[in-house]
């Protein structure tokens, strides 16, 4: 339907039981607004326990959320279909997400996207159980089986796929490697066959399907260019843990302008969407400069002043609102930040080559460097790229770096056009405790394990890794046509010639 709404704000939302509290607080905040004349609200509402999906809007005609409910509108139409056929719905369901974006592709002159839920690196909305916060998503909801095998493993095997995601999520951006790390997880981690755990065909479909629910963000750009075509999204807010990565960016520029993101945890409350929805609302022309400062310079606020912040501290009192870090980047220099991290990936390949004489020094101070940079989850391995490219530069203490001065120069030339704004609190720069390293977030993460983390469990990952990414970056079909930082990892972990 045509409307004449100046921005339209889709916010795909992943409730549970644990964060019904701060989903709530959204809508409150959307509908308990002073006025709504240049925006249009529209909620796709999952429900991750009973795997529903409800859907709402809220624009100038009616000031509360209303359920979106014609059984004659097509996604409402698919969504009965899958229920009927499946039982349930899948939240990343690709044809749902179309469906959902097509109904909100309505002639707005400005687009927001905000997914909220669960993130992990490359992907969105993964299933968590107890793994680094108090949600229990539940896997096996709807799912029993009459075994001693099945109620010894139980809770088991919610962390186990739990723990699988996680690392899909921050290893691959392609969706084979998912299906393949799952079939490697299924082997490894059962003691007996899966048959043995879930004797009802049903139960196996479901367990693997589930298993391999994930929203990667290649897979994210597909959907937006199906539903918006050539045109981009203004604004992407993903209120997601750690997906602030460059292989995100990179997946989305191409539908996206601007990506608000975290490199670190993200509370589900997220930024200040009250100031957000204002601004937008009195000012629907806003600069990009002006919006990206509105997200960074309301956010701590949120949690340190007023009747919500108190909420907050009483209600969530693990979390340190200083260890947060957001930032807006454009998407549009990651073309260039592309070809500069090649450059370097290529500089550092050619050092590390066993015919070099140069090959130890670099080892060694790349294991330095690396060894500065703290991870933003533990176990994953994916740091800070300008601060690691700055603790290389710094290794060489006054002798001429070379080639690597040229491409920290040509680097931190464009980072400076890439970033609107950012959030880094001073406390992600220290050291952290008991370790000589520190996050220090300051534009992107990067998928960078360390080899003094080393396990059969990092060997067995970054193998699959491998053999899924590097054929990828030869393959002309593929985004990642080209993209040379896989061959420097392989370089730096083995000690094999590595084709340049």
């Amino acid at each position: 339907m045509a409307n004449n709404f100046k921005w339209t704000v889709s916010i795909i939302a992943q409730v549970d039981d644990f964060s019904i509290w701060e989903y709530n607080n959204l809508r409150k905040t959307i509908e308990w607004q002073d006025k709504v004349e240049n925006i249009r609200y529209v909620i796709f509402d999952y429900r991750q326990k009973q795997r529903r999906a409800f859907f709402w809007e809220l624009t100038k005609d009616y000031q509360t959320l209303q359920l979106i409910n014609n059984p004659e509108l097509p996604l409402i139409k698919l969504v009965s279909k899958k229920i009927s056929q499946d039982g349930e719905v899948k939240l990343t369901d690709p044809e749902i997400l179309t469906e959902f974006f097509k109904y909100v592709n309505d002639g707005s002159i400005h687009h927001m996207v905000i997914t909220w839920g669960h993130g992990s690196g490359l992907g969105y909305f993964y299933y968590k159980q107890n793994v680094d916060t108090k949600t229990q998503n539940n896997l096996l909801n709807g799912i029993k089986e009459d075994t001693d095998l099945f109620k010894q493993y139980e809770k088991g095997l919610n962390r186990r796929n739990a723990n699988l995601n996680h690392a899909i999520a921050n290893l691959s951006p392609t969706r084979k490697f998912v299906d393949e790390l799952n079939r490697s997880y299924i082997i490894r981690f059962f003691k007996k066959t899966p048959s043995d755990y879930f004797p009802n065909p049903d139960n196996q479909k479901k367990i693997e399907q589930r298993t391999q629910e994930l929203l990667t963000a290649e897979e994210l750009t597909t959907i937006l260019k199906d539903s918006f075509g050539k045109e981009k999204i203004d604004i992407y807010i993903a209120n997601n843990c750690w997906t602030n990565m460059f292989e995100v960016g990179y997946a989305l520029r191409s539908q996206v302008q601007l990506y608000a993101a975290s490199q670190s945890i993200l509370p589900f409350a997220g930024i200040n969407y009250g100031k957000l929805f204002h601004v937008l609302e009195e000012n629907p022309d806003i600069k990009d400069e002006d919006l990206a400062l509105n997200i960074t310079d309301n956010f701590l606020t949120r949690y340190t002043e007023g009747s919500f912040a108190k909420a907050f501290k009483d209600f969530r009192s693990d979390l340190n609102p200083r260890h947060f870090t957001i930032s807006v980047n454009n998407l549009k220099y990651y073309g260039n930040l592309f070809e500069v991290i090649n450059d370097l990936s290529d500089h550092l390949i050619e050092k590390l080559q066993p015919s070099s004489n140069e090959r130890e020094e670099y080892l060694k101070r790349i294991d330095i460097a690396r060894n500065f940079c703290g991870d933003f989850a533990q176990g994953v391995g994916y740091i800070d790229f300008t601060n690691f490219l700055s603790e290389l530069i710094k290794g060489f203490q006054g002798k001429d770096p070379g080639e690597l001065k040229n491409i920290y120069k040509e680097f931190f030339f464009i980072k400076d056009q890439t970033v609107l704004s950012i959030l880094n609190p001073g406390e992600l720069f220290r050291l952290m405790p008991n370790d000589f390293y520190s996050q220090a977030p300051q534009m992107f993460s990067i998928f960078f394990p360390s080899k003094f983390k080393k396990s059969h469990v990092i060997d067995e990952l970054l193998n699959l890794y491998f053999e899924d990414i590097i054929p990828n970056t030869e393959n002309d079909t593929s985004i990642w046509k080209g993209w040379k930082w896989p061959a420097f990892l392989q370089a730096y972990w083995s000690k094999d010639l590595v084709k340049m």
